[in-house]
C-alpha cells in the first residue's frame, strides 16, 4: 500500500464516505498504532489501523442497496439527537452508509453502500449525476413559469441551476436536476414564488425507486453497479 490519508483508507476499505471517516477520527474511534487518529494524518502499509478495537486488514466485499426512505428519517448513520435514522433498516454489523442525504421530511430513493470510492465520485459536483424528484407544490405553476425554468436561467447558491420540468397534475410536477445541493428543489420553486409541501426522490443515476416499499431496500443487479462505475470512470475525486 502506497502512503495515503487515513480517511481515503477508510473510504477505500469499505468503512464509510470520507466525509464519516472525519467524525469517526474526532469521535476518537479510529486509532494508528494504538494512537488515536488525526484527520489527513497518512499511512503507510505497516501501520495497523483500527476501528473500535478493531484492525482493519481485509477489503469487505462491496455491497449496493436501495432503499425507499420514509419520512422523519434522518439521512445518517448516527444522530446526536436520537432522531430515527436509515441506517436502523439495515444490520449494525455492517459497516454501510448512505450515498449523499434526503432532507428529514423528504421521502424515496437512497443509495446506500460501503463503496466509499465510486461513492465520492457519484457525489463529486463534476459527475453531474441525474436526480429525478416528484413534487407537489402549494400553488400550480403556469406554461410560463415551467417554461421559464426549464430555460435554466437561475443561479441558485451562485451557480447555474439545470433542471428539466415536466407537469403531471395540476400541482405535481416531476423534476430532473443534475445537482445536488443542500434544498436545491425547495430553493428552484421558491425561486418562482412556490413552496414545495412534498418531496420524493424516485430516480438517482438512473436507479429507479420503482416498486419499493417505504423503509424497504432491495440489492442493486450487478448491472445497475457496473453502471454507476461507467458513469464516473472519468471522474477523478479532489484530494486524491
Amino acid at each position: 500500500m502506497k502512503k495515503i490519508r487515513i480517511n481515503k483508507f477508510l473510504s477505500e476499505m469499505g468503512v464509510c464516505s470520507r466525509r464519516q471517516s472525519e467524525k469517526l477520527i474526532l469521535q476518537g474511534r479510529i486509532k494508528i498504532n494504538n494512537e488515536t487518529a488525526k484527520i489527513g494524518q497518512i499511512i503507510s502499509q505497516n501501520d495497523v489501523i483500527e476501528l473500535d478495537q478493531q484492525k482493519i486488514t481485509k477489503k469487505p466485499p462491496i455491497f449496493w442497496y436501495a432503499l425507499n426512505k420514509p419520512k422523519n428519517y434522518i439521512t445518517s448513520r448516527f444522530d446526536p439527537e436520537n432522531r430515527p435514522t436509515i441506517m436502523e433498516f439495515f444490520s449494525k454489523n455492517e459497516y454501510l452508509f448512505p450515498v449523499g442525504r434526503l432532507d428529514f421530511q423528504t421521502t424515496g430513493l437512497i443509495l446506500i453502500t460501503n463503496d466509499g470510492k465510486t461513492t465520492n465520485k457519484l457525489l463529486h459536483p463534476s459527475s453531474k449525476i441525474e436526480r429525478t424528484y416528484l413534487v407537489k407544490t402549494d400553488f400550480s405553476l403556469s406554461d410560463k413559469e415551467i417554461r421559464f425554468l426549464n430555460d435554466n436561467k437561475i443561479q441558485l447558491d451562485s451557480v447555474k441551476s439545470i433542471q428539466k420540468i415536466k407537469k403531471c397534475s395540476s400541482r405535481t410536477y416531476l423534476v430532473t436536476v443534475w445537482q445536488g445541493s443542500n434544498h436545491h428543489i425547495k430553493k428552484l420553486f421558491l425561486s418562482i414564488s412556490k413552496k414545495v409541501l412534498k418531496l420524493k426522490r424516485v430516480s438517482f443515476a438512473n436507479i429507479k425507486l420503482d416498486n419499493i416499499s417505504e423503509g424497504k431496500y432491495r440489492k442493486l443487479t450487478n448491472q445497475e453497479i457496473k453502471s454507476l462505475e461507467n458513469q464516473v470512470k472519468n471522474t477523478t475525486r479532489l484530494g486524491d
